[in-house]
């Protein structure tokens, strides 16, 4: 073991050690076939690190084992009890078991044990809202499930209980746009924006989050409130909110479709480089192993028929367009069933 790793793992042990309290909230939830369980001795990071994920099954007090675990601690908890090893804030450190990194636009530490599926996340007291929005716990996430064979997604998906259309596209494409009115007309989704695959043969796409991003001018914007703030020009709703049912699990995916702004709504067959250049960027980007990431993502691209939907502010004649060429996918007899 180098000097560098041995101070990784003491550090991750001191850490742990601090963590563990004889009173605490202990919640499990299963993403992608994963169960994870969140613990800390404070009920309210549990409560908060769950809101954006409280769709998915699995939940409740866990006191069995779990394929993963997050231990959640407020900073004060820490300070002048652990010795601080380097300064996270101006740095990563990472070997091939322990990573430790600073997510600094959200003021937490974390620190990941990928070889025992352990991850600690540290946050300062002014910030334990942000938990409350997917990309505080995605980083946490990914770090932990792409060890386990999966690969994250930047995308949304419209389908029913089995199969779905993968949405995707740069921020700002229309892609939740499509998601929150199809889910409003019957449709299902595993989400609007993050997603894991599980790559092979039979391909799926699992859910992550219930939330739904939007900016003020998308159509999809009365589907959420407008009191709610605007962050980085986007209000975050709840997919459930515009129709209560309206999340899987996951789903195969049958087709992938790259929304794109343009004056009269049409669909046409993809030009392959078109869907690699609209899916790989932003989903690699979310990726800790962006070699394998690319290549599943490329296998998945060219296994599935690849369409451009020309987006024009009719959201009604949009969703016609993705049903023209995707029949398979049904909606829901009445919404909310």
């Amino acid at each position: 073991m180098t000097p560098q790793s041995a101070a990784l793992q003491a550090q991750f042990d001191d850490l742990l050690l601090l963590t563990r309290d004889e009173t605490e909230r202990s919640l499990a939830i299963r993403v992608a076939d994963t169960v994870v369980r969140l613990r800390s001795v404070d009920a309210g990071l549990v409560d908060s690190f769950a809101v954006p994920m409280r769709h998915l099954p699995s939940g409740g007090r866990v006191d069995g084992d779990a394929d993963m675990t997050v231990w959640l601690m407020r900073r004060d908890r820490l300070d002048g009890r652990v010795r601080w090893r380097w300064n996270w804030e101006r740095q990563r450190y990472a070997d091939d078991r322990f990573e430790f990194w600073a997510l600094q636009w959200a003021g937490i530490l974390v620190a990941v044990d990928t070889a025992t599926g352990i991850a600690i996340l540290i946050l300062d007291e002014a910030v334990v809202s942000r938990l409350e929005r997917p990309e505080a716990s995605r980083p946490v996430l990914e770090a932990l499930l792409s060890r386990r064979g999966l690969v994250s997604v930047h995308g949304g998906t419209v389908g029913d209980e089995a199969c779905g259309v993968l949405v995707a596209a740069r921020s700002g494409s229309g892609k939740s746009s499509i998601v929150g009115y199809a889910v409003s007309q019957g449709f299902r989704t595993t989400g609007d924006d993050f997603l894991y695959l599980r790559p092979g043969d039979e391909p799926l796409l699992f859910s992550a989050y219930g939330t739904l991003k939007v900016g003020p001018s998308s159509p999809a914007a009365l589907l959420v409130d407008p009191d709610i703030a605007l962050v980085d020009g986007k209000r975050l709703g709840w997919l459930p909110d515009v129709a209560p049912g309206c999340m899987v699990e996951s789903q195969r995916p049958v087709a992938l479709v790259l929304p794109v702004i343009g004056d009269e709504v049409a669909i046409a067959p993809a030009r392959e480089q078109d869907v690699l250049t609209a899916l790989l960027p932003s989903s690699l980007q979310l990726s800790s192993d962006r070699v394998r990431a690319a290549r599943e993502l490329t296998a998945l691209a060219r296994s599935l028929p690849c369409f451009r939907l020309t987006l024009a502010g009719d959201p009604e004649r949009e969703l016609e367009a993705l049903r023209s060429v995707v029949p398979e996918i049904e909606p829901r007899a009445t919404v909310g069933a």
